[in-house]
């Protein structure tokens, strides 16, 4: 299961999963990987405060398994 939240977002994120991530990678709408993030917990703070408000792609990638949801970013 994966949980992002808030979305929208005015800055940073959580990304809440029942298994501990191998990485989450967060991409832009032309598909360019801006952040990557290695987490060690269920439960992950990912900020965008220094990237333009958008669409965002979250993807957390584990040993047996792949998920991407979106994230929406504004003011």
């Amino acid at each position: 299961m994966l949980s992002v939240y808030p979305n929208p977002t005015s800055g940073s994120f959580i990304v809440n999963t029942t298994i501990i991530a191998d990485a989450i990678m967060v991409t832009n709408v032309f598909g360019k990987t801006i952040l990557e993030v290695k987490p060690n917990t269920l439960i992950t703070e990912v900020s965008l405060q220094n990237f333009n408000n958008g669409i965002y792609f979250i993807n957390v990638i584990s040993q047996s398994t792949s998920k991407t949801t979106r994230v929406i970013k504004t003011n």
